[in-house]
């Protein structure tokens, strides 16, 4: 055996260690990291070295009791499980690549089983952890073959070195407590609890720190990628300058203030922040105070009650003690930094920062009357705390007396650590154990049992205080009781859910048995018959258990009178439970009256009760509320790997497998960011990138021999469209089903055969954000009309609608986004220097890179690939020699009705709107005549408009946006000389896209707008903001420099052709935005080595196997394509015709047949136009009003949902409610069904 590391003992280096319980035969489940430390006793090296004795594998031996799992079978969800504690230890064989690992169990007295296992790591190592593997999956299958529970276990402290994601997901997998031992140097204390609270008062959680739950990673992915960068830059900068931080609070546990004091000292540790939290020796006579003074500022104190100068003296007497004793002394946190004291003190020195925390709701309007208790208290507490240099309140300005200088005060609410044994995910084992354990103390004590599963239950989770409401919880109860009584039969209301009150107790909390003993005599006095129904518990101190009974509770509630910022309520709707919370304090800046639980007014327990009934029994809207409380905002991101670029610093890229939409067996996707830090793109002249670019991509690999596939790169247009429209509607891998909530498989799906990469670009665009910012939205406009407005939910949360909603995206700033096609061409080209050196799933053999581009893509794509390709000469040459920079193959690109050149196709929408080839006459000739004069006059819009390019290419040439002169020239034309043109569009009554359809077009189904705004979408892409399907901030700053009227994009098309790169422009023949007609103006006015041969070459037919799907010019690698009844996202008309150019553009065969090798001198032949070419007008579809899509609706029906009367089901408006209620202003929803996979 070879030693884990130098510091094991001898004996092969095999250091054992197990976890012993000797106090009973049947130990209390510990609660916390100390109590299972407490059940260390003694070593077990004799029995561990014995273990290794077994040079082959040997497996556990120990077989269950049959009975006992028939027993099990039959209960469901409180399972008796027999307590173990497991040890683990590892050493390496004489093969380095070999771990010999060994687990022993151990129950209240005797080795129970145990197991020794040759655990191999691949060579090279990778990321895997192994030893981890193994012991987890060994573990869990023992635990539930031989129905036991795990406690807590041993392990040394070097064997998270080889294997450190073992202690994390030992906690968060099995439940387990972790810890981690020094060899040869700790062994247990025979029994005695270590130290909680050490010498000077010092909190020493996780069983001294010794327990390991978590690792760096694991926090990162419960936070967005901005705010985990921040973090990491100030702790970065806490450690740089060595700064010590020291907390004060009462007592280390039992309330939320602990609970979060918990889970900042344990992450400060974890990012190794010097950050400490001291507590006084408890006073039982001093709580009784201190309790009292709670009271008095909350104002649920008797009347008139006072606070003597005496006890004040006394609370002042005990911390003066503590301060001088432990606080004061060498090296205490209170000293001076200089003499080893903390730099940053966190609750009175004027020469560094102290900060003031208030937890609590205190009642400011008392505090500023004169003569009141309140007032006295509050004077006497802020001559204490004046000096701090900031006052942090939950986010209630009511909270603040105005004695507290506005410049001091900040706010902070409540904190939560989705880690801890509160808020992880508990299995279904785990949770019946709890449960189990929760009856057991019940039947200890006499207290009712719990009925679950079998029986639903309403739970108050709270400590026993005055202000918690509990006889209000119980008042309304009763009440609820008598309507069910009353709705549905005495009989039937039996079955009615059970109440429970449960809480923990707490260090200074004098109150709780008093306000225990006043519940159960309230209970025998007002509702003895409902006994079997309501069951109350002080409740140890046991994270899991709180958390098992919140999950599986039916309604939580929260009737407090008085409240800071209650936890519990954002744990619980987390869960997706709704909740009943009074309008108290902070809590009514967590719930959405009646969309994730109901606001009552303080005591109101009539109206709680009618709440609970209909949430009991009304289903729909319980499956609703259920669905909000947990989807409100983006869920949580989870399960991302991030990881650090090798060549550029601060880049990072975060992605998952999301495991939707492509669902063609083991053909795998990445949706993840590629995060650019500010500054980063200062190498170009004039950029001045002040904000993050977190850039969003949706990668699938090709169904067919993806290792041997060339890749393509899709993006819509906009400017500001999201390209999730082209995966989602056009040519991706799935199509959304009719119920926004479903996807099915898109067979002409153009990841068939070739890689295929969609991204939201620039910033601010669909999921692709600079910096999280909270909106509200105006829905009755949508695109770059759709109002976004940053906004400040201190004051809660807005109700919801049909038409208004609130979420988080980008900041909203123009100045925060790209606002040139060149500017969002080098954000891009940084993208790509990453995303193809680094992303670990895409190593292809062949390296070919295309660009397929649609609408304002006939800006960006041209300016995108010079971009790229100019690099790629300066990389080629030497210019730029950076380690890590990448060639980029660039091989085809494809415009898809773009827009190249307002020049050029400006003309081109009078003619559509005129004389089509559909026969659709949509404007006079009176009109017709109009607009030509007004663009071919002298002084006109054609003439300003090439003015306005030449002022351009003169003034700003590099494209920077930013010459006044220029952005003026371009603003006055559309005020001006073109502005007869651009008011057409105004006149038109059909579809913008689809001159064929009605202005109020149902197509293309709009789906994917509910479908991205589903929680476990959302959550499976592990984005942490809302969609956006055309940012309106984009738009503007395009819009702000007069980007859209610039040439230079045919100019760009010529370069790349002479650069070997292949262009095919794609044009359907029913789209007025961009329509066929500019695009073929276009496509022969670009000038480049093949220009004559390609005027010169005629249409051909491109033949499908549906037949003639359109026609195409083409000479060389360059082609100009008409696809017959096609809008403007032709891949969705005509699936099969535009795969096939796709596929045919890709592979170097001709367009039109696919048969042939594309040559130089290829060239169609056929019709030298094909205006003469008509089609048939298709039938109109019926309108569909589709509430995220207002387009999609005729005014009259979008009107029904604007005055609440309109019913919609799967967001489509299916009908009205009668005309008494027209106008109410509660618009009507119907749930959406249950998801399809």
């Amino acid at each position: 055996m070879s030693k884990l590391s130098p510091s094991e003992s001898e004996g092969g280096g095999f250091l054992k260690r197990a976890m012993t319980p000797t106090r009973s035969d049947r130990p209390s489940r510990p609660s916390t990291p100390s109590q299972v430390w407490k059940h260390a006793a003694k070593r077990l090296q004799p029995v561990l070295k014995a273990m290794v004795a077994f040079a082959a594998n040997r497996e556990f031996e120990k077989r269950p009791s049959q009975y006992r799992l028939q027993v099990a079978e039959k209960q469901r969800g409180a399972v008796t499980l027999t307590p173990l504690f497991v040890g683990i230890s590892a050493a390496f064989s004489d093969d380095p690549n070999v771990a010999v690992v060994a687990i022993a169990l151990h129950d209240s007295v005797y080795l129970h089983d145990f197991t020794v296992h040759n655990v191999s790591f691949p060579y090279p190592r990778d990321d895997t952890d192994p030893i981890a593997d193994f012991v987890i999956a060994s573990l869990r299958t023992y635990e539930q073959k031989s129905l036991c529970k795990y406690i807590g276990g041993g392990l040394p402290v070097d064997l998270e070195q080889v294997s450190p994601s073992l202690c994390s997901r030992l906690w968060s997998e099995l439940d387990l407590v972790p810890l981690a031992l020094w060899p040869d140097q700790e062994g247990g204390f025979d029994g005695e609890e270590v130290d909680y609270v050490g010498y000077r008062g010092i909190v020493q959680i996780d069983a001294g720190f010794r327990a390991h739950m978590h690792r760096l990673e694991d926090y990162q992915k419960t936070c967005q990628a901005v705010t985990w960068d921040a973090m990491l830059h100030y702790a970065a900068k806490l450690k740089e300058k060595k700064t010590k931080i020291a907390f004060f609070s009462s007592t280390p546990q039992g309330g939320g203030v602990a609970l979060m004091r918990h889970a900042l000292v344990r992450f400060a540790r974890t990012v190794e922040v010097d950050l400490r939290w001291y507590v006084p020796k408890p006073k039982p006579g001093v709580f009784r105070i201190t309790k009292t003074i709670h009271n008095i500022l909350q104002g649920v104190a008797e009347p008139g009650l006072r606070i003597s100068e005496e006890e004040k003296a006394t609370v002042e007497g005990w911390i003066t003690e503590h301060a001088e004793r432990y606080w004061l002394g060498k090296n205490g946190p209170l000293q001076p930094p200089s003499e080893g004291g903390a730099d940053i003190i966190v609750l009175i020195t004027p020469d560094r920062p102290v900060l003031y925390r208030s937890h609590i709701q205190v009642r400011s309007d008392l505090c500023n009357t004169p003569g009141t208790p309140q007032q006295d208290i509050w004077d006497h507490l802020w001559s204490k705390i004046a000096q701090a240099d900031l006052f942090i309140s939950h986010p209630v300005p009511d909270f603040i007396p105005k004695n507290v200088p506005a410049k001091k005060v900040a706010y902070l609410p409540a904190t939560t650590d989705w880690l801890d044994g509160l808020n992880k995910p508990l299995a279904d084992w785990d949770t019946g154990y709890y449960m189990h354990l929760y009856n057991q103390r019940a039947h200890g004590i006499r207290m009712t049992e719990l009925g679950f599963p079998d029986r639903h239950y309403f739970i108050q989770v709270a400590r026993f205080d005055p202000s918690k409401g509990i006889p209000i919880v119980l008042k309304a109860y009763i009440e609820f009781r008598a309507l069910l009584a009353k709705k549905v039969g005495a009989s039937s209301a039996k079955n009615a859910p059970q109440l429970l009150i449960v809480g923990n107790g707490s260090v200074d909390d004098p109150d709780g048995t008093l306000i225990h003993d006043q519940t159960m005599s309230y209970i025998e006095a007002h509702c003895p018959h409902l006994t079997s129904s309501i069951s109350v518990q002080r409740l140890e101190p046991n994270d899991q258990l709180l958390n098992a009974l919140l999950t599986n509770a039916h309604t939580v509630l929260q009737l407090s009178i008085r409240e800071g910022f209650e936890v519990k309520v954002s744990e619980a709707l987390k869960k997706g439970r709704p909740v009943i919370v009074s309008r108290v304090g902070g809590i009514k800046l967590q719930v959405q009256h009646e969309r994730n639980g109901f606001l009552v007014q303080p005591g109101d327990w009539k109206y709680a009760a009618d709440c609970l009934l209909r949430l009991w029994t009304d289903h729909d809207l319980y499956d609703r509320m259920s669905e909000v409380a947990a989807r409100t905002f983006p869920p949580p991101v989870k399960d991302v790997t991030t990881l650090k670029s090798k060549f550029h610093e601060g880049v990072t890229i975060s992605y998952k497998e999301p495991r939707i939409c492509e669902t063609t067996p083991g053909v795998k996707s990445y949706s993840g960011y590629v995060h650019l830090p500010p500054g980063l793109l200062s190498d170009i002249s004039g950029e001045n990138q002040d904000y993050p670019i977190n850039t969003f991509f949706w990668f699938f690999e090709s169904r067919k021999d993806p290792q041997n596939a060339p890749l393509a790169i899709w993006l819509n247009g906009g400017p500001g469209g999201s390209s999730l429209m082209g995966g989602l509607q056009e040519n991706g891998p799935c199509f959304i089903g009719a119920d926004s909530n479903s996807t099915y498989l898109n067979p002409w799906s153009w990841n068939n055969e070739v890689n295929i990469l969609y991204l939201d670009q620039p910033a601010q665009v669909g999921f692709s954000y600079d910096v999280l910012t909270n909106i509200t939205v105006d829905l009755t406009q949508e695109g770059e009309l759709k109002k976004m407005i940053p906004t400040d939910f201190t004051d809660g949360i807005p109700e919801q609608n049909n038409t208004f909603y609130v979420g988080t995206v980008g900041s909203q700033l123009l100045g925060k986004t790209a606002n040139t096609t060149v500017h969002a061409a080098h954000a891009l080209w940084h993208f790509a220097q990453t995303w193809f050196a680094e992303f670990p799933a895409y190593k292809p053999n062949d390296d070919r890179v295309s660009l397929w581009t649609e609408s304002y893509g006939g800006h960006y794509g041209p300016g995108f690939f010079k971009f790229f390709q100019q690099q790629n000469e300066k990389i080629k040459n030497g210019t730029i020699d950076e380690e890590g920079t990448h060639y980029i193959h660039l091989d085809t690109l494809g415009i898809v009705n773009g827009l190249l050149d307002n020049l050029i196709q400006f003309p081109s929408y009078n003619q559509m709107a005129y004389n089509n080839t559909y026969g659709i006459q949509h404007i006079s000739k009176e009109q017709y005549e109009k607009a030509a004069y007004e663009y071919d006059r002298p002084g006109g819009c054609r003439e300003k408009l090439a003015a306005c390019q030449k002022l351009a290419e003169a003034e700003d040439p590099d494209w920077r946006g930013n010459v006044p002169s220029v952005i003026k020239c371009f603003d006055d034309i559309h005020n001006e000389a073109c502005a007869s043109m651009d008011g057409l569009e105004s006149t038109l009554a059909w579809g913008w896209y689809d001159i064929a359809h009605p202005r109020a077009d149902p197509t293309p189904e709009p789906y994917m707008h509910g479908y991205l705004a589903q929680d476990w979408v959302l959550s499976a892409l592990g984005v942490p903001v809302n969609f956006t399907t055309s940012s309106p901030a984009v738009g503007d700053a395009f819009d702000s420099t007069g980007d859209i009227n610039r040439a230079g994009s045919m100019e760009a098309v010529a370069y790349l052709l002479y650069s070997g790169v292949k262009v095919h422009l794609m044009y359907g023949d029913r789209d007025y935005a961009c329509n066929w007609l500019g695009g073929e103006a276009v496509s022969v006015l670009i000038e480049h080595d093949g220009s004559e041969g390609f005027k010169g070459a005629g249409y051909a037919p491109i033949l499908t196997s549906e037949g003639e799907g359109g026609f195409v010019r083409q000479y060389g690698n360059y082609s100009f394509s008409r696809v017959f009844q096609a809008g403007h996202e032709v891949p969705w008309y005509q699936p099969e015709v535009s795969y096939e150019i796709f596929m045919r553009a890709t592979f170097n065969r001709d367009i039109a047949t696919g048969l042939l090798p594309v040559s130089d001198d290829l060239a169609t032949e056929g019709l030298s136009s094909t205006f003469h070419v008509k089609n048939e007008v298709p039938e109109v579809p019926e309108p569909k009003c589709y509430v995220r899509a207002p387009s999609s609706c005729t005014p009259e029906q979008y009107a029904t949902v604007i005055d609440g009367t309109a019913i919609v089901r799967d967001f489509f408006v299916v009908g009205n409610v009668n005309d008494e209620t027209r106008g109410d202003g509660k618009q009507q929803v119907l749930v959406a069904p249950e998801r399809v996979d």
